[in-house]
């Protein structure tokens, strides 16, 4: 839908404000304000050229406190401004004629942050002198992201968000808002988490299949996300937990241990199974190819990985595959809220407990945009040491709790309006920092035809099966 009248005005108030703090880098050697991706000095493929100038155009607006919607239709306009012009310029200069022969074309990291500055700089200048067509989603639901560095050496989690992915890429005339939601929990270093932050999302929704069969470009979303992140060069790996929110329809889609559960009248439901080395049909395929498994105060892969599926690990990538499984769950307005977070939540809190800590937190006035940041304390409170990361997402139909004497009708906390919060907070020193109302990145059904209560599918190596509350 159009931008509201009071939208455009302030979008106007941006574009000044932007133009103004933000020159045109006329040379290539120009300082940019934006940072590029680590590339282990390998540069960047074509086939991901726009993952990252998608992501750095975005980080650069939001470094200039451009509002959320505002962000993804600048984004979009820049990128085309982009894609659509030559790119020659910012190709990696090659030291030997072999290096020439390579199939696929090869850029520098710090060049597209030039032309991505150029993009956005030029779309602004555009819309400053006469303001483009501007959309923004029906409606868009509340969240609330929260993470911290515990007690390991290094912050390995990443996340994403996505509130309107229609406007961000370009999708005209569909039916339904599409929203989504990425958890990566990193292991042996944050270089998977940091590049499936990136590209997860955007190899799933440029999937030729993403409209019509969600579920598929899920499954082969990550799949060449893991592929191509193998080839970097690092060797560090990431579980994964996707969630997409289309209309009448949530898919969730996940390697590895981060999980996902779906709140319904206050109850949490199961809606994915782990990859978990001591999983039956995980360990049979492991020890199928040769491998083992072994429990060393908890069962790992050949005494090494505690997930049995994740995007990255080059070196055990014949035992630790990049094979998603995708759940389908029709909504059906009973939905409380969503939670996605990795496992370092997830080892210390329960279903129940998660529910009951949350009921308790609203119940003392907690609000939304907190809610993320209560429950990440709460597990950091129940004796977790890995790195914390949650992301919960809140439908229409949740109502706040309140005390049980209240019985007015009146709702304490949250009036349920906030656009939602990212914070992040260190462990040890306790500090935060907050971008209320921003996302962080580091955007035909189908119904249940056995009649599952749940409305849940889940699909794993190309097959459908009907799951139980237990999955």
């Amino acid at each position: 839908m159009e931008f509201p009248v009071e939208g455009r005005a302030s979008a106007k108030k941006f574009l000044e404000y932007f133009l103004s703090k933000n020159s045109f880098p006329a040379s290539l050697e120009d300082a940019v304000p934006v940072q590029p991706p680590s590339t282990n000095g390998r540069g960047v493929r074509e086939t991901e050229v726009e993952a990252e100038c998608m992501n750095m155009c975005r980080n650069l607006l939001a470094g200039c406190s451009c509002p959320g919607l505002l962000n993804y239709n600048i984004t979009c306009a820049a990128i085309q401004e982009l894609m659509g012009g030559s790119l020659e310029e910012y190709r990696l200069k090659k030291e030997s004629p072999d290096e020439e022969q390579e199939t696929e074309k090869m850029y520098s990291e710090g060049l597209l942050a030039v032309a991505t500055v150029r993009a956005a700089h030029t779309v602004c200048q555009r819309w400053a002198e006469s303001l483009g067509p501007l959309t923004c989603p029906r409606s868009r639901p509340d969240f609330s992201a929260f993470c911290m560095k515990n007690k390991r050496r290094k912050m390995e989690d990443r996340h994403s968000i996505c509130l309107d992915i229609n406007t961000l890429y370009g999708i005209k005339g569909f039916a339904h808002d599409q929203t989504f939601f990425g958890v990566y929990d990193g292991h042996v270093g944050p270089e998977a988490a940091d590049y499936s932050s990136r590209h997860v999302h955007h190899n799933i929704i440029r999937h030729p299949s993403f409209i019509t069969d969600p579920v598929l470009a899920i499954k082969e979303g990550i799949k060449v996300t893991d592929e191509r992140f193998c080839s970097t060069g690092f060797k560090s790996g990431s579980t994964a937990v996707v969630a997409l929110i289309r209309g009448p329809m949530l898919y969730v889609g996940w390697v590895g241990d981060s999980q996902a559960y779906l709140v319904r009248k206050g109850v949490a439901v199961q809606i994915m199974e782990p990859h978990k080395p001591d999983r039956e049909d995980e360990q049979q395929r492991i020890e199928a190819a040769g491998g083992l498994v072994i429990n060393i105060g908890v069962w790992r892969v050949n005494g090494n990985l505690s997930v049995s599926r994740a995007i990255g690990d080059p070196k055990d990538k014949k035992y630790v595959i990049g094979d998603a499984e995708v759940s389908e769950i029709e909504l059906d307005g009973t939905e409380d809220y969503l939670v996605v977070a990795c496992d370092g939540i997830w080892d210390v809190v329960n279903e129940e407990e998660l529910t009951s800590h949350l009921e308790e937190y609203f119940i003392k006035g907690g609000t939304k945009s907190d809610a993320a940041k209560s429950l990440v304390q709460f597990a950091y409170s129940e004796g977790s040491g890995d790195n914390l990361t949650a992301i919960i997402v809140f439908f229409d139909s949740f109502k706040i709790p309140v005390k049980p004497e209240n019985v007015s009708g009146t709702e304490t906390g949250s009036a349920g309006t906030e656009t939602g919060s990212s914070k992040t907070e260190t462990g040890s020193a306790k500090t935060e920092t907050s971008s209320a109302g921003t996302e962080t990145d580091s955007a035909g059904t189908e119904t249940d035809s056995a009649g599952n209560g749940n409305g849940i599918k889940t699909s794993s190596a190309g097959t459908d099966s009907t799951s139980s509350d237990n999955n």
